[in-house]
Parts: C-alpha cells; structure tokens; sequence
C-alpha cells in the first residue's frame, strides 16, 4: 500500500493488469518489453553457425523466370547435290517432236524449242540425210554463216524464226560466195518455217541469210529425221517440209490462205539426189486432190497461211467437193 490517492489507484490499477485513461506507463512497459524481444533476436543471430551474421531485410517478391520458348527443330541435314524445296531443278526435257498449236484464226506452226534434244519421228532411210547435232546461229540482216560442219550428201533441214513481215530468204553458197541453192523464201510475219536444201557432200557448207530491213532472225541446222511424218491427217501455217515414206496415194488438200483468206498453196516432192517435182498448186483458198509418188519422199508446203493434208489410198479419184 503506501501509495498516494493520486497516484495510488492507477498504479494498483496497473498492477492488475487494468489500463487507465490518460495513464502512459502501461504503454512503456509494452514498449520496453518489445524492445527487450527485438535485442534478444539480434544476439540469436550473433551465433549463428559458420560464424555467419545475418540482419533482417525486407522481403524480397521472387519474379517468376521467363520461360524459354522451345527452339525450332532443326532441319534435316540436305545431302550435297540434293535440290531444296525453294529452289526446284527443271525436270529433264524429253526429245522434243514437231506439233501444230493454233492460236486466233491461223494459228502458228509450234516447232522444237531450239537447244533441246531432237527425237526421231520419221523412217526415212540414212541415204536421204545424214544424222548430225543440231547448230543454231542468230543474226540480223545480210549474213553469212558458217556452220563449220563436214557432212556428206543428203538433204538438211533449215528452221527459220523471223518476227517481222519482211522478206527473208535462206540460200546455200558456192565456194565463191555465190547464191547457189534456196533453202527457204517467205514474207510471212511472225514465221516460223521450215525449209530444206540437198548438200553435194563435197562443197564446204554455208549458207547466207538475207532479212530485209535488217530484220533479226535466228536458224537452226537439223538432219530430216527430225520431220514430221506424213502418214495421216496434218495441219500447220507457213512453209514446211514432211516426210513420205509410204506408197502411191491420192492427197487431200486444203489451203486457208493468209489473214486475208489469199495466198498461194503449192507442194513440191523432193526425191534422193535433189531433183523435185510439183504435187500440187493453188492461188487463192479452197480445197483440191492430188497424187503422190512412192516414197520415200520430202513434201515440201509452200504458203503464207494456213493449210491441211490429207491421204487418200487408192488413188485420187476426182476432185475433193466440199462437204455439207
């Protein structure tokens, strides 16, 4: 007891555990008890094991590590020499052969894309012509060329392509230069032809190409077992020489002319040795008959425009009417 009234009740208060309003100690004691807790951590940190010191940090919020995102597969490795997907090799041409494409109302004699291996489309006897690689030459105007080939005797076939609508004319040349055999004539525009010249095995082989207007051209050299064979239904636009090997037949024709439906039609046949002689001739359009002779034989179409043939076996009989 012993205590004053002032200060004897709240203290005697406190005692019991009772706070009194206004009254601090009770707060200090509180205070001094944390402050007693907090040095009795700090010295359980003074030992720690190892002799390691550790002090009390703010928590640290852990951030999530990214996630690596799974690395493409590798490609496969390519073997050398192989050709990947983006760049794709051009399949291997076959032997090309001569067909007909008709494009607007004429259409254009399609022949073998010049540089690609020729087949053999014909049963022409080696004695008609000799076998050799086809030699391609471009140029323009007035030219001579030399294909630098040794070949014996026999007929050689001449491609020409030509895009203007000017004279061109193919001739063989004597050993003097002088225009000797024509090989090819037309004024056709957009050619493409065909011709065809004997070769006397003995004479150096060269040709001169005349383009009025120095019009450009290019030309190709290839042997006549490369023709087209005559033994059904054909059609083409402009000059062109076939191959007969079949018997005496009658033929069919049919002339379309150029793009103002006029035009010549003739077909000369050829035989071993160069000498020809006229099948059949026409000065406008339309439809005629004719014969052949034995073969083997070339058929060599001279026009401006579109044509047709078509054998007949048996002979001729009368002329071809015009169907209804």
């Amino acid at each position: 007891m012993g205590q004053g009234y002032a200060s004897g009740l709240p203290r005697l208060a406190a005692d019991f555990g009772f706070s009194v309003p206004g009254d601090d100690t009770a707060e200090d004691e509180r205070e001094d008890e944390r402050e007693d807790d907090e040095a009795d951590l700090d010295r359980a940190g003074d030992v720690l094991p190892d002799g390691a010191v550790t002090h009390e940090a703010a928590p640290v919020h852990r951030i999530p590590e990214p996630v690596a995102a799974p690395e493409p597969a590798a490609p496969a490795a390519t073997p050398f020499g192989a050709v990947t997907p983006s760049v794709q090799a051009a399949p291997a041409a076959p032997p090309a052969s001569l067909v007909v494409a008709k494009s607007g109302a004429l259409g254009h004699l399609v022949m073998p894309p010049f540089g690609a291996p020729l087949a053999r489309c014909n049963d022409l006897p080696s004695e008609m012509g000799p076998e050799f690689t086809p030699v391609e030459f471009s140029g323009c105007g007035k030219e001579d060329v030399d294909p630098g080939l040794t070949l014996p005797k026999g007929f050689v076939v001449v491609d020409v392509l030509k895009e203007d609508d000017r004279l061109i004319e193919v001739v063989t040349l004597t050993v003097r230069k002088r225009a000797w055999r024509q090989a090819l004539i037309s004024s056709m525009p957009q050619l493409r032809g065909v011709g065809v010249f004997h070769h006397d095995g003995h004479t150096p082989l060269r040709l001169r190409v005349d383009a009025w207007g120095r019009g450009a051209w290019t030309i190709r050299l290839r042997p006549v077992s490369t023709l087209r064979s005559f033994d059904g239904p054909l059609e083409g636009v402009g000059p062109d020489v076939l191959a007969y090997t079949g018997g005496e037949a009658g033929v069919r024709y049919r002339c379309q002319g150029d793009e103002k439906k006029e035009g010549f039609f003739g077909v000369n046949v050829l035989r071993r040795g160069g000498h020809q002689q006229s099948a059949f001739c026409r000065l406008n359009r339309g439809r005629g008959s004719g014969a052949l002779p034995a073969g083997p034989r070339l058929l060599v179409v001279d026009t401006r425009g579109g044509w047709s043939m078509e054998p007949r076996q048996g002979g001729i009989g009368g002329f071809w009417t015009r169907r209804r």
